[in-house]
């Protein structure tokens, strides 16, 4: 008897002992909770427009350097004429200057060459040269006027003309002309008798001259052609 007691404690044991609870209505065991469900994403915002950056005051407008004067106009060139800062008979009569042949540049030798030039022989041609250059008095021009507080002086100017030989000077040719201004640029001499012989403007009784600029004077010569003097101080001592 005790035996089988025995034998069904050792039956029911192990497993078969939770089926019986289970068919005894035990409750079931516990289960994890299910995990919590996330919280509803908040939907975006729009974008905040970002407030516009304060406004800039314009810079102050930077001084600018005041623009340079203007050149000074100058003189028209026909109130003396180009290259020359004196009337003409100015400076054909300025004091202590006289006029000295620019014989090179005067028809006077161009003329002479090419005359010369018609004999073949150099050595002829060339002495031929010479002896008209010697023979070429008007050298030294001089128009001499008078006192400057003598009313009418253009009328009272001496016209002086010397044969220049080295450094010393001949007088030949000296008398009275009469100076007309015509314009700034150019003066008519009037030629009056002249003591000894007036080696220029044979036959005429007057001459334009003209003064291209304040060191020089030029005219037309009957006989010479265009002739050029330049102006040199001192040249006549008195």
């Amino acid at each position: 008897m005790r035996q089988s007691l025995s034998f069904r404690s050792s039956f029911l044991g192990g497993p078969a002992v939770a089926l019986l609870l289970a068919a005894c209505g035990s409750p079931p065991p516990a289960q994890a909770p299910a995990a919590p469900s996330a919280a509803p994403v908040a939907p975006a915002s729009p974008p905040v427009a970002s407030a516009p950056p304060p406004a800039t005051a314009p810079a102050p407008p930077v001084a600018s350097a005041p623009p340079p004067p203007p050149a000074p106009t100058p003189a028209p060139a026909e109130e003396n004429g180009p290259g020359r800062s004196q009337k003409a008979i100015d400076i054909m009569t300025a004091r202590d200057a006289a006029f000295l042949i620019d014989y090179a540049n005067s028809d006077a030798k161009q003329r002479a060459v090419e005359s010369c030039g018609k004999d073949k022989d150099p050595e002829r041609a060339h002495a031929c040269e010479d002896k008209a250059r010697e023979a070429f008095q008007g050298d030294v021009i001089r128009f001499k006027r008078g006192p400057d507080d003598k009313k009418d002086w253009e009328k009272s100017v001496q016209l002086l003309i010397y044969k220049r030989s080295g450094s010393a000077l001949r007088e030949v040719s000296v008398g009275p002309v009469e100076l007309v201004a015509e314009g700034n640029d150019a003066v008519r001499v009037k030629l009056g008798k002249q003591k000894g012989a007036r080696p220029l403007w044979r036959g005429q009784t007057s001459v334009l001259i003209k003064a291209p600029n304040d060191y020089s004077i030029e005219f037309d010569d009957p006989e010479y052609g265009h002739l050029r003097y330049d102006a040199k101080i001192g040249l006549v001592t008195e």
